[in-house]
């Protein structure tokens, strides 16, 4: 396919997401399950045909990431205690994932770095742990272990751009950043306190998320193609 009819095919994409994105937006502020079940269950499969297109050495650890995280988003549109542990369950994997492919492919900060990175993530879920603790009940185990992991992820990405502060990093931790927001904000939407705005303000947040969270893998994609293609001879 010639450059510019895949740049002009991607670019017809991002819009196309960002308009789902907003849609599946305005049916939570209007609490629509119709109009949420026939837009938000497409924002994962817009950004993978986005990623197959464009990424020339794809990653299927993120392929797989985005098949898990479209589980976890279908689970969620009920917005039930069990549909949430079952959505948090896949959600934990897609974690799991996205931890892969960011070890695998960055350099892991020192330790120090690390660990000071990893202190406001760490108050963070220690503050949502404090207030929904007693109501979770089923899910405390799940929960923690989401909370290791949106720790460990926030250290790694915070530390990175601290010690270079280059676009990847930069995506990374804004990403890291909205995403550790959202499940504060989810949280405490269905464990503690129930306001109208905390989910569009939620799936707002996690659109833009899951797109800077692509557009680095995509970069680390090209990065790796570039380094093969020197070390070839291409």
């Amino acid at each position: 396919m010639e450059q510019k009819v895949k740049d002009g095919i991607s670019g017809i994409l991002i819009l196309f997401y960002f308009l789902i994105g907003g849609i599946s937006v305005i049916s939570e502020y209007m609490q629509d399950n119709f109009l949420t079940y026939i837009s938000k269950p497409f924002l994962m499969p817009i950004l993978f045909y986005l990623y197959y297109l464009n990424s020339e050495k794809r990653n299927n650890a993120f392929v797989l990431a985005l098949f898990f995280n479209w589980i976890a988003n279908i689970a969620f549109i009920a917005a039930t205690k069990d549909t949430v542990y079952f959505g948090s369950l896949f959600f934990l994997l897609y974690r799991v994932m996205v931890v892969y492919i960011l070890v695998e492919r960055i350099t892991f900060p020192k330790i120090i770095p690390f660990l000071i990175g990893c202190i406001p993530f760490f108050f963070i879920y220690i503050t949502v742990t404090s207030l929904v603790n007693n109501e979770i009940e089923n899910g405390i185990y799940l929960f923690w272990v989401n909370g290791i992991f949106m720790i460990f992820l926030g250290g790694f990405t915070l530390a990175n751009y601290i010690l270079n502060n280059n676009k990847v990093n930069t995506l990374l931790l804004i990403s890291t950043l909205l995403f550790t927001f959202i499940q504060f904000l989810v949280t405490i939407n269905l464990y503690y306190l129930t306001l109208t705005l905390f989910q569009p303000i939620s799936l707002a947040m996690f659109v833009v998320a899951q797109y800077l969270l692509y557009k680095s893998v995509l970069i680390m994609d090209y990065k790796r193609t570039l380094y093969h293609n020197a070390s070839s001879g291409v």
